[in-house]
């Protein structure tokens, strides 16, 4: 049963605590300055994502010794503090890629090869390897999960309503197929990006900072992870509903080096930003990310319980179209308005 009032409240909360950390980011000068590289020609503060984290660390601990998630709410709850807390330090201080790759790979070791997601045994048939190189595709997996948000989070509300979208889908996708979680906590979730979406969404009041990108990409990572301990079609599923994001940053990132161009360098060719400079819009770019998720990727997404198909066949067909839009709009070089 969902609890409404608990919805509400977090919503509540989100709104609120973005508002306040708003002014604070201003007080101290905590801003995005408008530069070559970005999408916005005003200074707005950054690292709104604070408020996010406060939200879901509070609901972690709240149901932490309640629900029988308890080893999920845990590491969910150490991991969004020290990547949150990196993630802040590099809005603050602009820290180099090095060390936070490094603490990425740790992280990522650990959550598959120590912590409780270290018993999913899924089976070779399923991903064509098994054992060690398992998870080790898997460790690159979340390594590069995680910064998708940073590559993506360029023009308002995206990265957000994103998140939304992914949280949204699977929730549907638990209680339709009867799964054993209680996706109450995916609509707690959703209601806390709202708060904070009625913030970010164009034009801009606050960006979500690096502390809110990683933050959501952590979330979203491991609960994808975690999903696999459940099905491996609830798996793939996140794989195909977090198309978008893993088309455009892969594709961009490979231009870019095949252009010798540094892969770690902030820049605005992705194919959403060459996307928003065509339209001369943030709000038309992000409405339309939400279309696609909603009524092309998540109906291919649903398909993997509905027949008996090869769920690579699916991802094949879901990711295809969106490479050719990558294409289109010349990802990974930038394009002026037309």
């Amino acid at each position: 049963m969902i609890i409404y009032k608990e919805i509400l409240l977090f919503f509540a909360l989100s709104f609120t605590l973005t508002a306040c950390i708003k002014y604070f980011l201003k007080k101290f000068k905590v801003l995005d300055f408008p530069n070559d590289r970005g999408m916005h020609r005003s200074i707005v503060p950054r690292g709104g994502g604070l408020a996010i984290v406060f939200s879901l660390i509070l609901f972690f601990v709240l149901n932490l010794n309640s629900s029988s998630n308890t080893d999920l709410y845990a590491h969910l709850i150490i991991y969004v503090l020290i990547f949150a807390a990196i993630g802040f330090l590099d809005d603050l201080f602009s820290i180099s890629y090095q060390p936070r790759l490094l603490v990425q790979f740790i992280g990522a070791i650990y959550l598959i090869f120590f912590s409780f997601l270290a018993d999913f045994s899924p089976s070779a048939e399923v991903f064509f390897i098994s054992g060690f190189a398992l998870k080790f595709m898997l460790v690159i997996f979340f390594v590069w999960f995680i910064n998708l948000f940073n590559f993506m989070d360029g023009i308002d509300g995206l990265a957000t309503t994103q998140a939304i979208c992914f949280f949204l889908c699977s929730a549907f996708l638990l209680a339709r197929y009867e799964y054993q979680y209680p996706v109450e906590d995916l609509y707690i979730y959703i209601s806390i990006f709202c708060g904070f979406l009625l913030w970010n969404f164009h034009k801009a009041k606050i960006f979500l900072g690096d502390v809110g990108s990683i933050t959501l990409s952590i979330l979203i990572g491991i609960y994808v992870l975690y999903f696999l301990g459940i099905d491996p079609k609830l798996f793939y599923a996140g794989i195909i509903l977090m198309a978008l994001f893993i088309v455009d940053t892969t594709y961009t990132l490979i231009i870019r080096v095949l252009r010798n161009q540094s892969f770690h360098s902030a820049h605005n060719s992705h194919a959403y930003q060459n996307f928003a400079r065509k339209l001369n819009s943030h709000s038309l770019v992000t409405c339309t990310c939400i279309l696609v998720n909603l009524f092309f990727l998540f109906p291919i997404a649903n398909l993997l319980f509905i027949f008996d198909v090869n769920p690579i066949f699916l991802i094949i067909c879901s990711y295809v179209p969106l490479l050719l839009g990558c294409i289109y709009l010349k990802a990974g070089t930038n394009i002026t308005n037309k």
